[in-house]
């Protein structure tokens, strides 16, 4: 670590990783035009520096390909911390405690970053790490489909369940609701229908039901349960005109509830709730605990990622051997553009032209200003993450 600590409220999360030649590079002059001005605080940020290079239109096609590298690994870094702040209904206390990277905060990660050589070889061409860090992104992005899909399934199961039970008197399960003495059963003419009114009506049907077709018997119909928005009545009525009647409660905004009493299926509803209730208790907990260490993992590849575009840069604005220093800079969004000035400051003598950041962003057909400096340089914006949609 190279800081000089800044006291900043509310604490930043975002870092401009650069890399200069060794051959200008100086600790105390870094520090002393950024960390002693309180633009940031500034960390060693070990990228390898001997790995095997190959040839240069290999490298030139490689940082092409590297760029769309990173923002697809950071995509998926990004759903993974998503579903967590999910699964933890935004509670960000307990989301912080799962966004760990090795054991270690997501900052610490980066500002103590060491290449893990036992995981990504430097005997391997840069190509070759960047094909083994897509490889085991795409497969964790695939697994997570898969297993939010089969969790997202039996939640979906169970709440549409408990609508059944919770919902309105228009969609939740009778069968817990209507005492089986107030039904007629096992009648091979009479039948009992459930009929949903809006209480505003309630009164409406009870003068008129027994009207609404023949063969509707006198004064059959009880209230037997209501809710904030409707009442559930009883009525018995001949086989023979369920059809007729039907149509007439429809005409006048009575709503008949299809419903025949079985204590088996009240049994197996029930049955099945808990079961399910198990069920996505078991499949939350393991997808927790996948999803936890997943996060982990990917942000680890993604700051591998982010050292192996430093080194293919750095050979490709320094040219070899490779010879230079990368530094994360920890800095706040109000201090940006004067830390970026103050780089442009120390570092202009890299750029051959001599053109300044800002004039290259008034330069037609040459990318954003926010794309080129004198030196290399990538963002890192951990607060998306805690962010995350």
């Amino acid at each position: 670590r190279l800081s000089i600590a800044v006291p900043s409220e509310p604490e930043t999360m975002e870092y401009v990783l650069i890399s200069v030649p060794n051959r200008v590079y100086s600790q105390k002059d870094l520090d002393g035009r950024t960390a002693q001005r309180n633009l940031s605080r500034n960390f060693n940020f070990a990228a390898p520096s001997s790995l095997k290079v190959g040839t240069l239109g290999e490298l030139v096609s490689l940082s092409d390909e590297l760029a769309k590298t990173d923002a697809y690994v950071c995509s998926v870094v990004s759903k993974l911390a998503h579903y967590l702040k999910e699964l933890f209904h935004d509670d960000k206390a307990k989301l912080a405690e799962s966004l760990q990277v090795e054991g270690r905060t997501m900052e610490e990660f980066v500002e103590r970053f060491e290449w893990d050589q036992a995981r990504y070889n430097t005997k391997q061409l840069p190509r070759e790490l960047a094909s083994q860090m897509t490889q085991y992104v795409t497969e964790t992005e695939s697994s997570m489909k898969t297993r939010t899909q089969a969790y997202n399934k039996v939640k979906g199961n169970l709440q549409a369940i408990e609508r059944k039970s919770n919902g309105s008197l228009l969609i939740k399960s009778l069968s817990d609701i209507v005492d089986p003495s107030k039904v007629v059963q096992d009648s091979e003419f009479l039948v009992t229908l459930l009929v949903v009114v809006p209480k505003y009506l309630m009164k409406q049907w009870e003068a008129s039901y027994e009207s609404l077709s023949d063969y509707v018997c006198p004064q059959s119909s009880e209230l037997v349960a209501e809710d904030a928005e409707f009442g559930l009545f009883t009525v018995t009525l001949f086989r023979k005109i369920v059809d007729d009647f039907k149509q007439a409660a429809r005409e006048n905004k009575f709503i008949v509830r299809d419903f025949e009493y079985s204590q088996e299926d009240q049994q197996a509803d029930e049955t099945e709730k808990r079961e399910l209730q198990a069920d996505l208790k078991r499949k939350f907990s393991v997808l927790l605990e996948w999803c936890t260490l997943s996060f982990g993992e990917v942000f680890a590849a993604w700051i591998h990622l982010k050292a192996l575009r430093v080194f293919v840069e750095s050979v490709l604005r320094y040219g070899l051997p490779p010879d230079f220093r990368s530094v994360a800079l920890k800095t706040e969004p109000s201090a940006r553009t004067k830390l970026r000035a103050a780089l442009h400051d120390a570092y202009k003598g890299l750029d051959a032209s001599g053109v300044s950041a800002a004039e290259i962003e008034d330069v037609p057909g040459l990318m954003p200003q926010s794309e080129y400096f004198s030196y290399v340089s990538f963002d890192i914006d951990l607060t998306q993450f805690i962010q995350a949609r």
